[in-house]
């Protein structure tokens, strides 16, 4: 998937927590303005390229925000240019922390490769696929191993993802798997956000 759209859906996906939060302040992607765009391009870019934390997208954000001549208030104001969020990671309210949480996860489900294929960078994950006439399981570090296992398979079609990704039906198709570990029967909020992710990658 490309950047761009990679960054819409992030973008949707924060604007239904922050309402599930009860702010009805964040507008949709195509009323954003271009500087929060650009925010969330720059937030894609750092977790496809990069292996980093949650804290990263945070600390790109405040510098990012400091450079513009925000600084730390208790109370968001544009004109004043404060934000009660310009403080270190680790000071943050858990609800505000889980934003750059849901933004990496959502990042990483999306990206059509993990930071092992970028010189220099570890995958932070595992692509599990099974043998369904076998029961085997084999861990690959990257998207294109997968394509590359399958395309040497006399049947690839007996080979699946992890749930919820299904049958890999083609050596050319490959499935992704996301860091959440969650039973996908869990409903609530993790429930919603993958409700909210695929409702904006269908709109894109």
């Amino acid at each position: 998937m490309k950047t761009e759209l990679i960054a819409r859906v992030c973008h949707e996906v924060n604007r239904a927590y922050c309402q599930a939060l009860g702010d009805m302040s964040q507008p949709a992607w195509e009323d954003a303005p271009q500087w929060q765009k650009d925010s969330a391009l720059l937030g894609v870019n750092l977790h496809t390229v990069q292996d980093v934390g949650p804290e990263a997208s945070h600390e790109s954000w405040m510098a990012q925000k400091v450079a513009d001549g925000w600084v730390y208030g208790p109370a968001k104001d544009p004109e004043a240019k404060t934000h009660p969020c310009i403080v270190p990671f680790d000071q943050l309210p858990r609800e505000q922390q889980a934003k750059d949480y849901i933004f990496r996860a959502v990042v990483h489900a999306l990206r059509s490769t993990a930071p092992a294929d970028f010189p220099g960078h570890q995958a932070v994950f595992k692509i599990p696929c099974r043998n369904t006439a076998s029961g085997e399981v084999v861990e690959f570090d990257t998207l294109q191993e997968v394509a590359n296992h399958l395309a040497a398979q006399e049947h690839p079609g007996d080979w699946t993802g992890f749930e919820p990704f299904g049958q890999l039906p083609e050596p050319s198709e490959v499935v992704e798997q996301t860091e959440d570990e969650t039973p996908a029967s869990q409903t609530g909020l993790v429930g919603e956000l993958k409700s909210a992710v695929k409702k904006a990658a269908k709109k894109a």
